[in-house]
């Protein structure tokens, strides 16, 4: 079992860019078999956005990517 945080995270984490679209999101998510990205804007973490967010917020509301 883990004993820290450290000990469980992924190292060296994929992330995006703020600026990016959600497919583009959700292709790196499945090229890199992930469910949640961190989102980046000039080199500062911003928000978090999981696979989840992808159909509950666009998908499931019928919105355009």
């Amino acid at each position: 079992m883990a004993k820290s945080v450290r000990d469980a995270m992924t190292a060296d984490p994929r992330s995006i860019g703020a600026s990016a679209s959600v497919v583009e999101a959700a292709r790196l998510m499945r090229e890199q078999h992930i469910g949640s990205l961190p989102v980046t804007e000039d080199d500062r973490l911003v928000g978090m956005i999981t696979d989840r967010d992808i159909t509950t917020r666009v998908v499931a509301e019928s919105a355009v990517p």
